[in-house]
């Protein structure tokens, strides 16, 4: 049973006084969360749709922010969230997300279960190592002995090899502990066959992660490719991106992860070219890469 609380106060006004009544009911807010979840559960009013695996829950995006730091960091802010009508909540860490109190609480399995995804989407693999480090230091004591199991969960082998001598192997956590030091150094290992070519590397430290959704073209206004493309389906607009440095023709071209690479073809070298163009997808710039073996 509810219980309507009556309540009278005077309030003096430049006319005077006046009763003010205010009515409080107990009940209302339940009764108002009830009545959100009924909609929710006929999907009335619902403007987003979180997905865990193959279950989908259809919600109400204020509703979610009102009652998680998490969900409110990931409807704000400009990320793609806050326009998507479909989200993998459990295949993100965004950098509002990171950083919040949901993050740091965690279990163990959660997060490993996070970073294992290959479905993860994240700029680079120091974005996953950066926040493993600082969820073990939010309880250092009673999480530092999780570190070399989350470490088996990175993909150590994607890091640049700046930051997996400097950032990683000079870890005081990492250099303290002999099973990190080991899983740090096999990563070394393959980092270094990665950059020699030799052969396959089938380390799960080097398995790259799916990439994002994002539709990208190679052309340009003559018969030569000059220009890289981003089409944003949501806009229904061709967003131009960085020019290719050096326009070329009968190329081939890939996207592993968040990289383009552009190899060979014929640009303003003589015949056949060696080339390697690489496209960062993530910082929107070309680089060059090593030549390959042979012209083609």
């Amino acid at each position: 049973m509810s219980v309507t609380v009556h309540e009278n106060r005077k309030s003096r006004t430049s006319t005077g006084s006046m009763n003010i009544s205010l009515f409080h009911k107990p009940s209302h807010p339940d009764s108002v969360l009830t009545h959100l979840n009924t909609m929710r559960k006929q999907c009335m009013f619902t403007d987003v749709t979180l997905w865990a695996g193959d279950r989908s829950f259809p919600c109400h995006r204020a509703v979610l922010a009102a009652c998680s730091r998490y969900f409110e960091a990931m409807f704000s802010g400009g990320l793609r969230e806050s326009l998507d009508s479909d989200v993998n909540f459990r295949d993100s860490i965004h950098p509002e997300v990171r950083e919040s109190e949901d993050f740091y609480n965690l279990s163990k399995d959660k997060l490993l279960e996070l970073i294992l995804s290959d479905e993860l989407e994240i700029e680079d693999e120091q974005v996953v190592f950066n926040s493993v480090m600082r969820w073990v230091r939010y309880d250092l004591e009673g999480r530092r002995h999780h570190l070399p199991e989350l470490l088996r969960g990175i993909r150590l082998a994607l890091l640049p090899s700046e930051c997996l001598l400097e950032a990683v192997a000079c870890e005081e956590l990492v250099m303290a502990d002999k099973r990190s030091r080991s899983i740090v150094e096999e990563a070394m290992q393959c980092k270094k066959r990665i950059l020699q070519n030799d052969g396959v590397v089938t380390s799960p430290c080097a398995r790259p992660r799916k990439a994002g959704h994002t539709l990208l073209i190679l052309g340009g206004q003559t018969f030569m490719c000059d220009k890289i493309y981003q089409v944003d389906h949501k806009a229904k607009e061709i967003i131009p991106k960085a020019d290719l440095p050096s326009p070329r023709k009968e190329f081939s071209a890939c996207a592993i992860g968040c990289k383009v690479y552009v190899t060979g073809g014929r640009g303003s070298e003589n015949g056949v070219s060696k080339d390697v163009w690489i496209y960062d997808t993530v910082h929107e710039e070309w680089s060059k890469g090593a030549p390959m073996l042979i012209a083609r």
